[in-house]
């Protein structure tokens, strides 16, 4: 994620069709290190919400990551 990233033109906050960010993927799959790298290192905008109104907080809770929570 830090390389892919890094890369000039690139965006931590670009959403894919579904609406969906890297900061909801990682939310999503329980990773707290990339969650954390995101909002921290790439300022990562919490509140983006996808198709369905999903945030990444609400996806991290439904799937019970604790961590990322």
């Amino acid at each position: 994620v830090d390389l892919l990233l890094s890369q000039p033109g690139t965006s931590a906050n670009t959403q894919d069709q579904y609406g969906r960010t890297p900061l909801w993927w990682a939310a999503v799959g329980g990773s707290d290190a990339t969650v954390k790298l995101l909002l921290s290192k790439y300022g990562c905008d919490s509140k983006l919400v996808d198709n369905f109104g999903r945030t990444p907080l609400f996806m991290a809770a439904r799937k019970c990551h604790h961590g990322v929570v």
